[in-house]
């Protein structure tokens, strides 16, 4: 009996190695398969041959590895997913898997019908009324997991301080550690920058009936609704100067006073406040008081780096993207985002994220339109009106934007040249300090 090795005849697609060697489907990864009928099922890739089939398929037609697609009427189906050779133009052989069809009926594979495809990671595949999504790696990152520094803020009854630029995540770390904390009980969420100066104290501390004009009825307030369980005070930066000392009670006695009440009210709740701004800073403005300052520094306090401070932080956060949207990101295009400099943040790089996959024809996320009008938008690398904790040198600043021109043109150093005026032996200099830092 001819093998499908011999049946089938793979070198023409070879000269795609460069490309598959990063996205290829390999030996470990995780497809997730919706058969027509029955429940959706995880297999783990630890074998060289599995077949996906009807019913109706005779068993010595299939492998030891088969699945059962379901059908509908007399329809056979029979697709086979199999480890083969693949040689590049040097005859260097690599393993991958590819998909094809046993039948005269073709798969699906993003959209488009075909008998024979290499199958690589962020694949949605169709057979029949039966799907097969292909993983990204589940063990590259820990899933709602929290660091080290982070795991030390769960169990305290001390106020923690986040501090970090807007969208690097304050909100979410705060739920987070509420929820794996105290997840039974309220978490209240009051950002201060949004209420007027009129409004603030009304807002956190609640008020009585006919405390001011409109006081129609009481108000429990922020910090009553989070009785027993978490308030976390949003920009507490903007906190003005005279209700600084009334919070400053509170971290002191764990008691309140509503505007217009006449006595004191004990509240047990975890307080986390989050600044997008260093709040030193704010003391030679002379906008916060000292000792509210060292008050709030008492507790336990945590910085959370920006993008372009952090470049595996963009590596995250687009793999945790892409595992909980079910699609690829090409790894080229997130080596792009890492030259970017993200003034929102993690908020900006979702969002640009949501974009693409509502635009993108197919599951796997490239470099395109959205990415080119981003780069026009970025083309100062680092905003000099930004602090940094850490200065960088002009040669470091070269090799950014050096860095970020290969990746457009594809690792094109002649056409990198061309473009900065310079010489390709200048840009090979420039690099030269990339290979000295690591």
């Amino acid at each position: 009996m001819q093998s499908i090795q011999e049946k089938y005849d793979f070198s023409e697609l070879s000269y795609m190695k460069e490309q598959l060697d990063r996205t290829t489907l390999s030996e470990g990864d995780e497809i997730e398969f919706f058969p027509f009928m029955g429940r959706k099922r995880k297999i783990t890739l630890n074998r060289t041959v599995l077949d996906f089939h009807t019913d109706n398929i005779r068993s010595s037609e299939r492998s030891l590895a088969s699945y059962n697609l379901g059908r509908v009427n007399k329809e056979k189906l029979h697709f086979r997913l199999m480890q083969v050779e693949s040689f590049d133009q040097r005859k260097v052989a690599s393993k991958r898997y590819i998909l094809f069809s046993l039948c005269k009926i073709p798969f699906k594979i993003n959209g488009q019908y075909s008998f024979k495809a290499y199958v690589e990671k962020g694949d949605k595949i169709e057979m029949g009324y039966s799907s097969l999504f292909i993983c990204v790696e589940k063990e590259k990152f820990r899933h709602n997991s929290l660091s080290t520094s982070e795991e030390r803020l769960i169990h305290t009854n001390l106020p923690i301080l986040l501090e970090g630029e807007t969208g690097t995540g304050k909100t979410s770390l705060a739920k987070k550690i509420h929820k794996k904390a105290n997840s039974s009980r309220a978490f209240v969420h009051i950002n201060i920058s949004s209420y007027s100066q009129n409004l603030i104290e009304s807002e956190l501390f609640g008020h009585v009936k006919g405390a001011f004009t409109g006081a129609v009825s009481a108000k429990k307030g922020a910090f009553l609704e989070a009785q027993d369980g978490t308030l976390f005070i949003d920009e507490i930066d903007s906190l003005p100067f005279d209700l600084q000392t009334k919070l400053l009670i509170f971290l002191d006695e764990k008691k309140i006073r509503p505007v217009g009440g006449d006595r004191d009210v004990k509240v047990n709740c975890r307080l986390i406040f989050a600044s997008g701004q260093k709040l030193e800073s704010l003391l030679h403005k002379n906008i916060m008081r000292k000792d509210f300052y060292f008050r709030l520094n008492s507790g336990l306090k945590l910085r959370l780096p920006s993008l372009r401070e952090d470049e595996k932080l963009v590596e995250q956060v687009c793999e945790q993207f892409a595992y909980e949207n079910k699609i690829f990101i090409d790894p080229k295009l997130i080596e792009f985002y890492k030259t970017l400099p993200w003034p929102g943040n993690i908020r900006q790089l979702k969002s640009l994220l949501n974009k693409k996959v509502l635009l993108a024809n197919n599951s796997r996320l490239v470099f395109d339109t959205c990415d080119e009008k981003l780069m026009q938008e970025s083309t100062n690398l680092i905003d000099l009106n930004q602090s940094f904790e850490k200065e960088i040198s002009m040669s470091e600043l070269k090799l950014q934007y050096v860095k970020k021109l290969l990746l457009k043109y594809n690792n094109n150093k002649t056409a990198v040249s061309r473009v900065l005026g310079i010489t390709p032996r200048s840009i090979n200099n420039i690099c030269k300090l990339e290979l000295k830092k690591q």
